[in-house]
């Protein structure tokens, strides 16, 4: 924190950066959790009755 209680630049250039990192691994999940499906569904023989 400053003098006067704000944050300093560098406190916030690190909440920056640990968001940004927080947002890529989160994303990085993701992709795993949709590749996971998708092929887990490629397989699925799904055809509507007619």
């Amino acid at each position: 924190m400053g003098t006067q209680g704000e944050p300093s630049p560098q406190s916030e250039q690190a909440t920056r950066v640990r968001w940004l990192g927080r947002l890529a691994v989160v994303a990085i999940a993701l992709w795993f959790i949709f590749d996971g499906l998708r092929g887990v569904w490629s397989g699925a023989a799904w055809s509507p009755r007619s």
